[in-house]
């Protein structure tokens, strides 16, 4: 039992660091918390996408937005477009944050399904446009506060996440954020630590001394440091439940800013992973993640490299792309059987990863911060809190995997090995499949972490549903309805609905001009959405 949590050491910073110092001086400003920093520390910083319930992490802290935006080199993310996973690049996918809109609907989103199913053309990129006014946005590059209400059922301040540069990120939270509320900050290197007799961390030799504290919170990145290292605590990898280990990392300026500037992350499969675009304001972040069981390093920054040339959207010249800084990132995926143990807690990579498909990397941060907090506020730290805690974020972390197993598992793509592999993996997302068979007429999307209508949602997306021509004709003959006929003026409305919806994004605001206006400029005047 942790009888004392008053003196709290973090070691390491970046941006899980100094998120966890944030929220415990935010919480707890009594106590007395450390942030132990090794300067030398390379930072990546190639662009930051994060989920929408990371916009819930920052009206936690009260952070004042357009500081915000100017000190990281901020935009705005309304959902993440999938191209190419399906095997066509005319298949593009755009996952939305937020609840879809059913109203007016027959079956919810199974309606969209059926209309598929009576026109196979129509294109996947309907399927958000049907049910996310916001959607609209995104297809003209456009952007709204929605004061006027025109785009229905889109709450503007909370339904978006955020692009920002990872280490300005970092940088902002301690020196605006951390720092001000009275957190220490020491630049030392830890080199070893020594236990009491039960077992616990008792101190911590560094070359700026021996610094001991009640709670230690790991915060070392892929190495671990605390609970790998010192604790040994074992390491459940998912190498192979996911198929990518390694990622190429870049900076990319803007060729055409006006048209690579948008609301929205791009990721874009290839022949041995996929590609990352993360839009900033002033750049973009770039990489590409992939398996070094089917490319190797080198084969894999040449297939990256063909990529940058020949981008759907802007290609670029042999020049800059040679001219480019790329970085090769060895990932280590799984997550530690325990990240709670005695007085150590992993935060953050030195917890668990998984691939950045869909930008979970800092939700987790958060979220494994928000259930700390709730162990902390609960008195003297017993071992059910401990286990609670460790329950909580092994099942959390079980769910995102699935949630990321699910864009590989009902890909049909199969031009390459990797992707006949996929084809052939054993996946073993047992729940993911038995929320294939709810009724989406459930549908619920309660909260923006709820994972199975997440899951949900991205398969209906791929394309993937148990209706076909065959259970479409069972059901027509039990119900002794035919579903175009009964559907009609639901497809109609659902028409009209659309219309409405576009002509509103039309008439909002091109969206690098709100970024400008609204975060980017020294201007005193607030550009409101349309």
């Amino acid at each position: 039992m942790l009888t004392q949590t008053e003196n709290i050491v973090i070691v390491g910073g970046g941006s899980s660091g100094w998120m966890t110092a944030g929220i415990l001086a935010k919480f707890f400003p009594d106590k007395n918390i450390t942030v132990l920093e090794d300067p030398a520390t390379p930072t990546i910083g190639v662009g930051e996408a994060t989920y929408d319930a990371f916009i819930y992490f920052c009206k936690v802290l009260e952070i004042d937005e357009r500081d915000f935006f100017n000190f990281t080199d901020a935009s705005i993310k309304l959902g993440l477009k999938l191209v190419g996973f399906n095997g066509h690049k005319d298949d593009v996918f755009t996952y939305m944050f937020g609840a879809p809109d059913l109203s007016g609907t027959q079956w919810g989103v199974e309606d969209w399904q059926i209309r598929k199913q009576l026109f196979p053309d129509l294109p996947l990129t309907d399927y958000s446009e049907s049910y996310f006014p916001q959607a609209f946005l995104l297809k003209h590059n456009r952007y709204s506060e929605n004061l006027d209400g025109s785009l229905d059922h889109f709450n503007s301040d909370l339904e978006r996440a955020l692009h920002f540069d990872s280490a300005k990120f970092g940088e902002w939270l301690k020196t605006k954020y951390c720092l001000p509320r009275g957190v220490n900050y020491i630049p030392t290197v830890v080199q070893s630590c020594s236990f009491d007799d039960r077992g616990y961390v008792a101190g911590l030799h560094t070359d700026h001394g021996y610094i001991q504290g009640d709670l230690y919170v790991d915060c070392t990145g892929f190495k671990s440091l605390l609970l790998g290292t010192f604790l040994n605590e074992p390491f459940k990898s998912l190498e192979g439940e996911l198929p990518n280990n390694r990622a190429w990392a870049t900076q990319l300026p803007y060729v055409d800013k006006q048209q690579e500037l948008t609301p929205y992350t791009t990721s874009t499969a290839l022949g041995n992973g996929w590609c990352w675009n993360t839009p900033l304001w002033s750049r973009l972040g770039a990489g590409y993640v992939y398996s070094d069981h089917y490319a190797s390093p080198d084969e894999a920054l040449a297939e990256f490299k063909d990529y940058l040339r020949k981008d759907l959207m802007v290609p670029r010249s042999e020049e800059l792309v040679e001219s480019l800084t790329f970085r090769d990132i060895k990932m280590r995926t799984g997550i530690h059987e325990r990240v709670w143990v005695n007085n150590v807690v992993a935060i953050g990579l030195s917890a668990g990863f998984i691939e950045p498909l869909e930008s979970t990397g800092l939700f987790t941060v958060h979220d494994f911060l928000y259930q700390l907090v709730k162990s902390l506020s609960n008195g003297p730290v017993g071992r059910i809190d401990i286990d609670i805690f460790n329950d909580y974020t092994r099942s959390m972390f079980e769910h995102l995997c699935e949630f990321i197993k699910v864009h590989y598992c009902f890909s049909k793509r199969c031009d390459t090995p990797y992707w006949v592999d996929n084809l052939d993996r054993d996946w073993n997302i047992q729940s993911a499949k038995t929320n294939l068979h709810r009724s989406v007429r459930s549908w619920s999307h309660s909260s923006p972490t709820d994972i199975n209508d997440a899951i949900n949602w991205i398969v209906g997306g791929f394309g993937y549903t148990t209706l076909n021509p065959v259970s479409m004709k069972l059901g027509e003959i039990r119900n002794g309805q035919n579903y175009k006929h009964y559907l009609c003026d639901a497809f109609t409305l659902m028409d009209r609905r659309k219309e409405r919806w576009e002509e509103a994004a039309l008439n909002s605001v091109a969206y690098p001009e709100y970024l400008e206006t609204k975060y980017h400029s020294n201007l005193q005047e607030v550009l409101v959405g349309r």
